[in-house]
């Protein structure tokens, strides 16, 4: 699947040979949300994550992202400048074709 990796990730299909693939957003999902738990655990507070896929699916991004905030009242969104990506709440999503790019999502999330 075309996963979330912290802070870098080489992306090596295009959005045309993923979305022809036979997989699920709700597996994907899943597994990006038991990552996310996992590296939450390792964060000391004050500390920020960058959460990135390179999906254009709801629910791999904004969705997951803010279903995460809502358990964690530790947890809170950094607001980024990213004047070329589409708001989201939470985080930002950068569509295929955007300056060239394939389809990006990225939300800072903090400990506190």
């Amino acid at each position: 699947w075309c996963g979330l990796f912290f802070f870098f990730f080489f992306k090596q299909k295009t959005a045309y040979e993923i979305y022809q693939c036979d997989w699920s957003s709700d597996v994907c999902s899943s597994d990006l949300g038991q990552i996310l738990e996992a590296v939450w655990s390792l964060l000391e507070t004050g500390g920020k994550l960058l959460y990135s896929t390179c999906s254009i699916l709801a629910a791999e991004n904004q969705e997951l992202a803010a279903s995460f905030l809502e358990k964690h009242a530790d947890a809170r969104e950094v607001a980024l400048d990213l004047a070329w990506a589409e708001r989201r709440f939470p985080g930002y999503q950068i569509l295929p074709g955007t300056k060239r790019m394939d389809g990006f999502y990225y939300a800072c999330l903090q400990k506190t």
